[in-house]
């Protein structure tokens, strides 16, 4: 089973409404065969559906079982866990067994192989009362160094 490997570092989580981010990504992949860009996260709060827009360019055919290992953590600081499919997750790339891998998958309708080229994807996501606690949990102790 290939599997991908993908740093995101999310600079500072907020409450406000009409949150956006960009966070900047990172790869640690043994071979590129995949590169995520265009990541774009809007209203990530508690209680509000939160928005992710990015692009997959898959160098090459995946032919079964690839899945991403998302590693999430606040600039520089500890790895966030992964809460309820959101933080340092990983996510089959077919055969989805999560809503969330469900919506990741859809630009090629969760299906292997998934093809060579760029596929654009965007989905929502309500963000649970639990994941939003730890990923502010989280932030805070990054930001402070109380870890």
């Amino acid at each position: 089973m290939r599997q991908l490997r993908l740093w995101v570092f999310i600079t500072v989580l907020t409450s406000c409404r009409c949150w956006m981010q960009s966070p900047t990504l990172h790869y640690c992949l043994e071979d590129k065969n995949v590169y995520v860009s265009n990541v774009i996260i809007t209203n990530a709060t508690l209680g509000q559906h939160f928005g992710i827009n990015y692009t997959l360019e898959f160098m090459r055919r995946l032919q079964k079982n690839p899945r991403l290992d998302l590693i999430m953590s606040v600039a520089g600081g500890p790895q966030i866990p992964c809460v309820d499919n959101i933080g340092s997750c990983s996510y089959n790339l077919c055969n989805a067994e999560t809503e969330i891998e469900t919506r990741i998958t859809d630009p090629w309708r969760n299906e292997c192989p998934i093809p060579r080229g760029l596929l654009n994807g965007y989905f929502r996501h309500q963000l649970s009362h639990t994941a939003w606690t730890v990923l502010k949990v989280w932030t805070r102790r990054s930001t402070t160094g109380s870890i």
